[in-house]
């Protein structure tokens, strides 16, 4: 759009070398840093967000687990394709159209995968379809609005990744949301400091993850964004009052008539 450079869009390749180089960019030393934050701050997001049901939609790291916080019992990791060195039993699935039955999932995590999909809105669909009432949505998303943004521009031509990728603001990703039947529920800012590889560079700099307390929008290197899909409310519709019906023997069964779906 014009007038707004960090909109600008470059070519990353094709999505399974997008998903390979960015795990090997998470091994890096900048990516480890970020990673680290972006786990820490996650942990404290999701330890509280219940449920039967966690969906994770792509990876950041091999062998590292962003959903080991959570205290929803069953854990499903689903790549986006099947990378070099998966065995054939690994999950791999376009994140448009996922085979997961409607309204099956209690939470769904999609760390990084908006900025590297065509169209990110029918990912979001997607979600909502798969998501039961009340279920959560967790995004981790690059912020354009930050020195990380402004790297991209100098840097995302090169079809280097992560800064390849389309970074989006919250305000958009929020609108579509919204428009989905979401409710945001938190927001949070995490790595204050500059994308710089340097490990000395970085211990000097650490004294700007200060920059926490204020949560500026213009500060953070990326965003953990939490949204709760909306339950929709049916108007009861009246029937005459009827007793328990009574079965054989002294048992007695109530009418399931008017009785809703209740999670536990």
């Amino acid at each position: 759009m014009k007038g707004r450079p960090y909109t600008q869009n470059y070519s990353c390749g094709s999505a399974r070398d997008v998903r390979e180089r960015l795990h090997q960019w998470y091994q890096h030393f900048l990516g480890e840093q970020l990673l680290a934050a972006e786990s820490t701050c996650l942990d404290a997001m999701i330890t509280d967000l219940f449920g039967y049901h966690f969906l994770q939609i792509g990876g950041l790291c091999d062998d590292y687990s962003l959903s080991d916080a959570s205290r929803i019992p069953h854990r499903i990791h689903m790549e986006l394709e099947l990378r070099r060195g998966s065995d054939d039993t690994s999950m791999f699935a376009d994140a448009a159209a996922l085979p997961i039955a409607p309204e099956s999932v209690d939470m769904v995590l999609l760390p990084h995968v908006l900025e590297f999909h065509s169209n990110p809105h029918e990912i979001l669909r997607e979600v909502e379809r798969v998501l039961v009432p009340e279920g959560h949505i967790v995004i981790l998303a690059f912020n354009p609005l930050s020195l990380w943004g402004l790297a991209r521009l100098m840097l995302g031509w090169r079809k280097r990744v992560p800064w390849c990728g389309t970074f989006r603001t919250m305000t958009r990703i929020k609108d579509w949301l919204q428009l989905l039947g979401f409710d945001i529920t938190e927001q949070k800012g995490v790595f204050y400091r500059p994308p710089f590889p340097h490990e000395k560079t970085m211990q000097k700099l650490a004294f700007m993850e200060k920059l926490t307390k204020f949560d500026l929008p213009i500060a953070h290197a990326t965003t953990i964004l939490v949204a709760q899909k909306r339950t929709v409310t049916l108007t009861p519709v009246k029937t005459p009052w009827r007793s328990p019906r009574l079965v054989a023997g002294t048992a007695v069964e109530p009418s399931t008539r008017g009785m809703g779906r209740r999670r536990g």
